[in-house]
């Protein structure tokens, strides 16, 4: 199911009587959106509430590299078992701790 926007998306739910009391106005979804970065492309499973809709947010991995510095990442991969072998560099021993 693709929406072209954010208000379709409630506006299809409204005329199929499925919107949740969250939602009653197109505002509350669009700030509920907003908010939580959400985009009508990720779509829904289930039914159209803010549970099914948070589900379908994309999340990333978070970025080991600018977030830590050497000796963390370096503690995170003992703390895990993962043998460094050549990787010295952050963006390397990220890589490995990614790899899991």
């Amino acid at each position: 199911m693709v929406f072209a926007t954010l208000y379709s998306m409630w506006q299809d739910a409204r005329v199929r009587k499925a919107l949740p009391e969250e939602w009653k106005r197109a505002g509350d979804f669009l700030h509920w959106a907003t908010a939580n970065g959400y985009k009508a492309e990720f779509g829904y499973k289930g039914e159209f509430s803010p549970e099914s809709c948070a589900s379908s947010i994309p999340t990333s991995k978070p970025d080991l590299v600018s977030e830590h510095t050497l000796a963390e990442l370096k503690a995170m991969a003992a703390e895990r078992g993962i043998e460094l072998g050549d990787a010295k560099t952050k963006r390397d021993i990220a890589a490995l701790l990614t790899e899991e």
